[in-house]
């Protein structure tokens, strides 16, 4: 098939365009930084968000080529407006769902642990405790500290660790496709601005 064909012409060039776009971003959109058990590491999400940019790029070349004309070029600018407006908002649900969702124990352990939505029985009679005596709160930290990150089920059930884990895993993917989607839709755009309208401006011959 012709497409495939030329897919295959110009998947270098779309894996090196991946690379850099994922370069790029990282340099405001942090990769997971943690290592939940039974997840994999955030080596891992950073080659995952790389395949996924490569992805989009390849889908994005046919229309692409089919819409590279000048007339198109606005209905281009708008379509990256709309992918910048969604592409920030979920930089900002990203970053509050990891905010929400995690434990900073880098202090320990140098990472961020995912946690659970609700404390277990013996979480919650060690947290009531601790107010009791100190007439305070018991941070995550410190309870994390004391049940050692090897016990966290203890404290959160493993389905609520999973589940965070895998929201904040799919926030980081998403917001990766939008950021990546509006740096290709704009450099469209500014190619189909760059062109001049279809009609050869070749002289005439009598």
């Amino acid at each position: 098939m012709p497409f495939l064909d030329f897919l295959k012409e110009k998947w270098n060039l779309i894996a090196g365009a991946a690379l850099i776009i994922v370069g790029l971003l990282s340099g405001f959109l942090d990769i997971p930084q943690f290592a939940a058990e039974g997840l994999k590491s955030e080596g891992s999400y950073k080659e995952l968000g790389k395949f996924v940019v490569a992805g989009l790029l390849a889908l994005a070349l046919l229309p692409c080529s089919l819409f590279n004309k000048k007339k198109y070029a606005w209905k281009w600018w708008i379509a990256a407006l709309a992918l910048f407006i969604a592409a920030i908002t979920f930089y900002f649900i990203y970053n509050g769902a990891k905010k929400d969702k995690t434990v900073d124990y880098r202090e320990f352990s140098g990472t961020l642990v995912v946690k659970g939505n609700k404390y277990s029985e013996e979480a919650e009679k060690t947290r009531t405790e601790y107010k009791a005596q100190n007439k305070t709160e018991l941070s995550d930290e410190n309870l994390l500290a004391g049940f050692t990150e090897r016990n966290i089920e203890r404290i959160w059930p493993r389905k609520e660790i999973t589940a965070n884990a895998i929201t904040i895993i799919v926030y980081y993917l998403i917001s990766t496709a939008l950021f990546s989607l509006f740096i290709i839709i704009v450099i469209q755009a500014l190619y189909c601005i760059s062109k001049r309208n279809g009609r050869s401006l070749k002289p005439k011959v009598n």
